[in-house]
């Protein structure tokens, strides 16, 4: 008799543990604006990274609530503790400072240039040179480390560096 309680027991503390783990709504924050992987359409959180991050609570049984913005106050608002997710390259310094996932995507990056611009061969040839780069202190340093001698001018999103090159004549963007 005592090993059917202790099994009842057991079955509603389950049954609460899966109860309190559904109330919680974990918060996760999301780039507004970076095409396929995370992006805002509709005021609804879109792209790859939002589509496995869905599957994931579908499996594991946890609810998420989702939201995008500017990714700088996205990456500020996450560190001020006001969400619990956030996707992010891969840094030394993240790792100290964050607790990772194991990557689950590599992405690169390009120097895009006018037509009429210098082509780029090496990043020696950036030298002095202007270059539109998305606000992210990440992506800042890493350019930074490989074109040292270039010019870095910030900007919100990609669209708004394409917009800056055809405007106002910058002739090369990340």
């Amino acid at each position: 008799m005592k090993r059917i309680f202790t099994i009842i027991g057991l079955f509603f503390l389950l049954i609460i543990i899966n109860c309190a783990k559904a109330e919680k709504v974990y918060k996760a924050v999301f780039d507004y604006d970076y095409y396929p992987y995370e992006f805002a359409e509709n005021d609804t959180s879109k792209g790859f990274l939002i589509d496995i991050l869905k599957e994931i609570s579908r499996e594991v049984g946890i609810n998420i609530e989702m939201q995008s913005m500017q990714w700088g106050e996205a990456l500020r608002q996450f560190d001020e503790g006001k969400f619990d997710i956030i996707c992010m390259y891969y840094s030394d310094e993240r790792a100290q400072k964050y607790n990772l996932s194991n990557s689950i995507i590599n992405v690169t990056a390009n120097v895009f240039y006018r037509k009429g611009a210098k082509p780029i061969s090496t990043p020696d040839d950036l030298k002095n040179q202007k270059v539109l780069v998305e606000v992210s202190p990440l992506v800042q340093q890493l350019f930074k480390n490989i074109a040292p001698d270039a010019e870095i001018v910030t900007v919100d999103n990609p669209m708004q560096a394409i917009e800056l090159m055809i405007r106002e004549g910058y002739s090369y963007a990340v």
